[in-house]
C-alpha cells in the first residue's frame, strides 16, 4: 500500500470484541465502492488484537506505532482520517458512519479536483 496516493482512516478500539467495534464493522458494510472511490484503505487497530489495513496484517509494532502517533489511548475507541499529505484531516472518539466521513472528504478542494478529473464521479 503506497500510503501518500491514499487517504487513509484509522480506527482505534480497545477490543475487537467490543460493542462499538462490532458497530462501527456494520456502519461501514456494503460501502466498499465507496472507500475504493475515494481512495481511502480502512486501518483496523484493536489493541487486544491483529490490526489489518486494506485486507493486510498490521504488526503490533506498526498499530502501536500509529496510535502513539495519533495520541490514542490503549482504551480509546478512535477515528483518524489522513488526508493524502498525510496530515490528519478528522479526529473522532464515536461511532462514525460512513456518508459523514465520505461528505468530509468530498469537501475537501483535492477531493473536488479528483472528481473534477473524472467528469464530476462521486462514488
Amino acid at each position: 500500500m503506497d500510503l501518500p496516493q491514499n487517504r487513509l482512516l484509522l480506527v482505534f478500539s480497545p477490543s475487537a470484541s467490543g460493542e462499538c467495534y462490532a458497530e462501527q464493522e456494520r456502519l461501514f458494510a456494503g460501502e466498499e465502492a465507496g472507500f475504493e472511490d475515494r481512495d481511502l484503505p480502512l486501518m483496523r487497530l484493536p489493541k487486544d488484537g491483529n490490526g489489518e489495513a486494506a485486507g493486510e496484517p498490521v504488526t503490533a509494532q506498526a498499530a502501536g506505532s500509529a496510535r502513539r502517533e495519533c495520541g490514542v489511548g490503549d482504551g480509546q475507541f478512535t477515528f483518524a482520517l489522513a488526508g493524502k499529505d498525510g496530515g490528519v484531516k478528522f479526529r473522532a472518539d464515536k461511532l462514525v458512519s460512513a456518508s459523514e466521513i465520505f461528505d468530509r472528504i468530498d469537501a475537501m478542494p483535492m477531493r473536488r479536483r479528483e472528481m473534477h478529473e473524472r467528469g464530476g464521479e462521486s462514488g
